[in-house]
């Protein structure tokens, strides 16, 4: 390497050891806040704390302060399912009744095409009512709170589960959830 590259290393290494004295102890004098630069018998840069015969004063500006703004963070209003079924039919006893996830245009990665529907209901199902999930037009019959697909293609879906009585009259459905899956391409 260059004789240059090495007198900027050790400008650098200067420059570091001064500022960081600076930081963790106070001045006592002037003298060690200033850097001197000379020129050896052979030639040589030389930089050093103490002034010498034909040195000059280099001018280091102080180091750089912490200068970081947090980014403010927008408002986030979460999604509130509703507090009151959406069918109004008064027969239904029902205070809570929405897909909780997937969340409305949420983008899910399957890589093996595996979708969990979960739902939310309160007070629990009532005798004589069940679930049909409906899954892009296609229904689904299943009691459960959670509903594992497989095999769902990517792209866009919409989901909504219905409360059905036991003639498969509807009794109450969920708003439609939009969603999205993505997975994993395989080129040939």
């Amino acid at each position: 390497m260059t004789r240059t590259y090495w007198q900027w290393l050790l400008l650098l290494a200067l420059v570091s050891h001064v500022a960081l004295a600076e930081e963790t102890k106070p001045a006592t004098d002037d003298s060690e806040k200033k850097v001197f630069r000379s020129v050896g018998p052979n030639g040589e840069v030389i930089f050093s704390d103490q002034p010498s015969k034909g040195a000059q004063e280099i001018d280091i500006p102080p180091p750089a302060s912490n200068t970081y703004q947090p980014v403010p963070v927008p408002n986030f209003t979460p999604y509130v399912p509703p507090s009151k079924p959406t069918n109004h039919n008064s027969a239904n006893n029902y205070s809570l009744f929405y897909v909780s996830f997937p969340g409305k245009e949420e983008t899910l990665w399957a890589d093996t095409g595996e979708v969990t529907i979960q739902l939310m209901i309160e007070p629990g199902l009532q005798p004589g009512h069940g679930l049909v999930y409906i899954l892009d037009g296609q229904a689904i019959p299943h009691n459960g709170l959670s509903l594992l697909q497989t095999n769902v293609a990517r792209g866009e879906h919409k989901v909504s589960v219905e409360i059905r009585d036991n003639t498969g009259t509807m009794v109450l459905t969920t708003p439609p959830v939009t969603f999205f899956v993505r997975r994993p391409t395989v080129k040939k």
